[in-house]
């Protein structure tokens, strides 16, 4: 009956929709469009004249581009119902997002994954972002009114980046117009957010703008069904998750210079070691990334210098874990108090990157990029700490630190109006595993202004993050110091089409992984390991549509052929799912009012179910201020995910049940 009811809500509101439009498009050019939809909506040529920067040096539009991209603005997702960075990344095609047992968000792409988003590389505008200890990422660190876009490449990213590029490259683009805006959002379990984007326009001494984000939350009662896998039993059991977090955000620039710093701390609660409900953990998060840029251009010459320090570390507090039983040895025990962390505050938790990257165009169809980085990352003492006296009772890993330089090059040739051509390569000396080199080789044949077909290569590579190096936890996590680093190739054959008011993009992709970093917890311990060789392949679809200037439409859907089946040498892929498909809509009305959903569906994976999540948003605007309203996970789902972090079927709750936000945004 629950699935019955799921269709028909389904079917419903996709029948709402397209009814609606109808209607409205009879009496469209008499409406005054004002204003309102200058401000929200796109204009009916302007998707054939996106642009993305996150593979290319300069800003190329999507039939152009060397690489599989996906690129949807902050404001549009809004208006769907999606209005963290998390959900508009769970609406790109092949993606999946969900909690760990700690609690924090990790990002599955085309069914690879790991616990600490390892094998994403997240960039803040065109800085690399990610944790030295544990390569986690700032997915809720970001403030969300400083978010114009986001940019995702699904495969190995382009030869410009280097490490955790394996399952594809994030970029959040930030900001840079001049419309100041204040936020606020309050929601059951006395969920409050506030936030704010300030611009100063351009000035004589430059341009600077700043956004920053509060959020605070009692969080949601979850369920942890019962487990029993044979090695372990694990009671049925509930427990508040919440999220909260504190972020800033500062953009500056004159002429051809830039400076960017952040500062966030972002606080997730779940289940810590060993996995049992009563272990109450709070996961804490604290970074800052300070970056400096300087591009120069010519005729026929660039240039790029940059340097960016990024200070990232966790810290675990866990009730009923740790007793004191000696250094390097910690084990369960009701009524005791401890977890990890990283003393001085984590100050020698850093990776500090500086590079250039040098553009010539020697002949007209023909142009030249040679790159040049060096990345030093450190890491101090990572303890474990008695809760109640505050001591330090044993030690995860010493301290010690590394150093990575890369040179990276790339050919672009255009022979003709039709035909373009790229090779390049990566180079990677890591000074604890070794040197590495990766190629990107593309082909594109441009059929008109509006088509392209692409025949893309490229190949990823992904160093062990400290953890997974050094990590000696008895009797739950061992590191393994003979890991190798891993390399993912993609082959993608992809169309794409692009006039005015349509945006679609078909591909076919096979990847092919040598040497991937896996784990296993065999009698409760983790152990990290190189998997064997093993391929997948899949097919994706992504639509975006602009019917009028008052609708927008988004529909996309992936299929991996080897999703919830089990493989011998691929035992991560059984818990991806085989089909993903996502659809929204949004339409203004009435001058001043839009209406928007959006659908996910996630297909079964291991012991979990299907999911069909749901949400509604209302928008009001009078004048200078937006009324909104958004109700969430609409079919009331029980949001479950198997536990991927551990190649568990172990059930993990993602989501609280049916609730609604309610919230103001100014402009100014």
């Amino acid at each position: 009956m629950l699935t019955v009811t799921r269709q028909i809500i389904c079917t419903l509101l996709v029948f709402c929709f397209v009814s609606g439009f109808s209607q409205a498009r009879a009496n469209q050019k008499a409406r005054d469009l004002a204003d309102f939809e200058a401000l929200l909506t796109l204009p009916l040529e302007e998707l054939a004249a996106l642009k993305v920067t996150v593979s290319s040096l300069e800003p190329e539009s999507i039939v152009e581009t060397p690489a599989i991209i996906s690129r949807y603005e902050a404001r549009k997702m809004a208006s769907l119902g999606l209005r963290t960075l998390q959900d508009m990344l769970a609406f790109i095609p092949g993606i999946t997002v969900q909690d760990h047992l700690f609690g924090q968000p990790f990002v599955s792409m085309r069914g690879i994954y790991e616990g600490f988003n390892q094998k994403v590389l997240f960039l803040l505008d065109d800085t690399p972002y990610f944790m030295p200890s544990h390569s986690d990422v700032p997915i809720l660190g970001i403030p969300i009114e400083a978010i114009d876009h986001i940019e995702v490449i699904r495969g190995p990213g382009a030869v410009y980046y280097g490490t955790n590029a394996t399952a594809g490259v994030i970029k959040v683009v930030t900001r840079k117009d001049r419309e100041n805006s204040a936020v606020v959002r309050a929601g059951e379990n006395r969920y409050v957010n506030g936030g704010a984007y300030l611009d100063s326009g351009a000035r004589s001494w430059g341009r600077l703008n700043a956004a920053l984000e509060l959020q605070r939350d009692d969080g949601y009662r979850a369920t942890y069904p019962a487990f029993n896998d044979g090695n372990a039993s694990f009671a049925q059991g509930d427990i508040d998750k919440k999220r909260e977090t504190s972020s800033a955000l500062m953009n500056y620039r004159y002429k051809d210079f830039k400076a960017q710093a952040h500062v966030f701390e972002t606080l997730y609660t779940g289940i810590a070691e060993p996995r049992q409900v009563q272990n109450f953990n709070e996961l804490t998060y604290k970074g800052y990334l300070l970056g400096l840029r300087n591009d120069w251009k010519g005729e026929r010459t660039s240039l790029s210098l940059y340097t960016d320090y990024n200070n990232f570390y966790p810290r675990f507090e866990i009730d009923n874990f740790f007793s004191d039983n000696g250094p390097g040895s910690v084990v369960f025990n009701n009524g005791s108090r401890g977890g990890f962390r990283f003393p001085d505050n984590g100050r020698k938790n850093y990776r500090w990157r500086s590079g250039l990257a040098a553009g010539y165009r020697p002949r007209k169809p023909v142009r030249l990029l040679l790159g040049l980085e060096h990345e030093r990352r450190s890491s101090e003492d990572y303890e474990v700490f008695d809760g109640h006296s505050g001591g330090a009772t044993g030690s995860v890993y010493e301290s010690f630190n590394l150093s990575e330089s890369s040179l990276y090059g790339e050919v672009d040739f255009r022979p003709g109006a039709q035909w373009r051509f790229l090779l390049g390569g990566r180079y990677t000396d890591n000074s604890i595993t070794g040197s590495d080199a990766v190629p990107r080789l593309s082909a594109i044949y441009q059929v008109d202004d509006r088509q392209s077909l692409k025949l893309l290569y490229s190949v990823g590579f992904n160093a062990p993050s400290f953890t997974q190096l050094k990590a000696d936890i008895p009797p739950f996590v061992t590191g393994n110091t003979n890991l190798k680093p891993e390399k993912v190739a993609s082959l993608d054959l992809a169309y794409t089409y692009a006039r005015g008011d349509l945006l679609f993009v078909a591909n076919i992709w096979k990847m092919h992984a040598d040497d991937f970093i896996m784990n296993e917890v065999v009698n409760g311990i983790k152990s990290f390991f190189n998997a064997e060789t093993f391929s997948r392949e899949g097919v994706e679809l992504d639509l975006q549509y602009t019917p009028g200037p008052r609708t927008k439409l988004y529909s996309n859907l992936a299929y991996y052929r080897g999703g919830d089946t089990y493989s011998v040498r691929d035992t991560s892929r059984i818990f991806s799912p085989r089909w993903t498909f996502n659809l929204g809509a949004y339409r203004h009305f009435a001058r001043r009012s839009t209406a928007g959903f959006s659908l996910r569906h996630i297909g079964a994976r291991a012991s979990a179910k299907s999911l069909w999540l749901v949400n509604l948003d209302y928008q009001y605007r009078w004048e200078r201020l937006q009324l909104f309203a958004t109700v969430e996970n609409l079919l009331d789902e029980e949001i479950l995910h198997p536990n991927m972090a551990e190649l568990s079927e172990r059930l993990v709750p993602g989501g609280q049940e049916r609730n609604a936000k309610v919230g103001a945004r100014y402009l100014f």
